[in-house]
């Protein structure tokens, strides 16, 4: 069953991927300014965070239907984008494709964790963030070579692709936990473990802010394009380690330990990187910097499901997804608004500050209660 869900999974994100790629592509070859390209961005993210608030009700009335729709929408919105030609229309669609992708995710997500076992539930969620970062992978590079030998093909291979998902969870019988009796966290829930939500937050931030900006900051220097793709092919590298043994790591001596150490670690990286020009320690640095932050998600993700009663993990799942998306979506605006020439507007450390941040909260609770913390 897990692999099943993996394939659901991996089939999602490799047309994710695509349409990230190809969508910018189309709009910018129909004249759009960059600005409404990063509109429809953050457009798709804003719909996959208002799609999670509606997550608990739609499991709760259709349960496990809810990610074949998801699947389906996904694969219908992207081969649809290659048909239509005004902003307008891609917009909508972009939007149909975030708010699918949160009926599929939070849902798997959430039978990933129901299907691990009691001592793996990290190792586990990080296979599945493997199998998602290895489909964003293939769809983002292939979808527009494919694209470029003939038109509209890179829409319609890689968007019918969720499809296999579809046939791989029909071959199976799955079912949700207690589907029908689910309920939404509290405040409350959400303060007791802050540490995970924030930890959503300051992952998507990070995430959003380099996918946008660290291109861009490397020609600025003065270096090719040649130089771009070794920089995100290290971080990339550093990201799927990350699933392979931070994760396995955080199972052996425990969650929050391994969460604590990433955002430390990670915090040093881009304090770092903020002072250098030199090619090699960037690259160097970003690759701890995927390998921490990659981790962070799955490792968050799972303690979330250790801490909260089974009713309620759909929700929490839902709310961590929001953050991150929020994250996503302020991490390049506020890269673009700061960012700047020299040490203080390096993107490097803007995208630090929320990590210091979390940090400097998590030791005040530390501190004032004590007793009440475990790691």
């Amino acid at each position: 069953m897990k692999k099943r869900l993996n394939i659901a999974g991996f089939s999602w994100a490799v047309s994710f991927g695509a349409l990230a790629t190809l969508a910018s592509l189309s709009m910018e070859k129909a004249d759009l300014s960059r600005l409404e390209i990063g509109l429809h961005g953050s457009a798709y993210y804003f719909s996959i965070a208002l799609g999670s608030v509606f997550m608990t009700r739609l499991i709760r009335s259709m349960g496990n239907i809810t990610i074949i729709l998801g699947l389906m929408g996904a694969s219908l919105s992207v081969v649809l984008f290659s048909f239509v030609n005004s902003s307008s229309e891609w917009l909508v669609l972009r939007m149909i494709n975030g708010f699918s992708a949160a009926m599929a995710l939070v849902p798997l997500e959430t039978l990933v964790y129901q299907n691990a076992g009691p001592f793996e539930k990290a190792k586990v969620f990080g296979l599945f963030e493997l199998c998602l970062s290895a489909g964003v992978g293939i769809g983002a590079s292939l979808a527009p070579l494919l694209e470029s030998i003939h038109i509209k093909t890179g829409y319609i291979l890689f968007g019918l692709f969720p499809l296999l998902g579809v046939i791989a969870l029909f071959a199976i019988k799955i079912k949700i936990e207690n589907a029908a009796e689910l309920e939404v966290v509290s405040f409350g829930d959400i303060k007791k473990m802050f540490v995970w939500f924030c930890t959503a937050f300051t992952q998507g931030f990070l995430e959003g802010g380099l996918l946008s900006y660290l291109g861009l900051i490397i020609l600025g220097m003065g270096y090719a394009a040649d130089d771009v793709s070794i920089v995100f092919g290290s971080m990339f590298a550093g990201v799927l380690c990350s699933m392979l043994f931070i994760t396995r790591l955080a199972d052996a001596i425990g969650h929050k330990r391994v969460l604590l150490l990433t955002h430390v670690l990670s915090l040093v990286c881009l304090i770092l990187m903020g002072f250098t020009k030199s090619i090699v320690v960037i690259a160097i640095f970003i690759f701890f910097v995927g390998l921490t932050c990659g981790g962070q998600y799955a490792v968050a993700l799972a303690s979330l499901g250790l801490q909260i009663e089974n009713k309620k993990q759909p929700s929490a799942n839902s709310v961590y997804l929001t953050l991150n998306c929020a994250g996503s979506v302020a991490g390049p605006i506020v890269m673009g608004l700061l960012g700047r020439e020299g040490i203080v507007g390096s993107i490097f450390l803007i995208g630090s500050v929320p990590i210091l941040i979390l940090l400097l909260v998590w030791l005040v609770n530390i501190c004032c209660y004590k007793n009440k913390v475990e790691f």
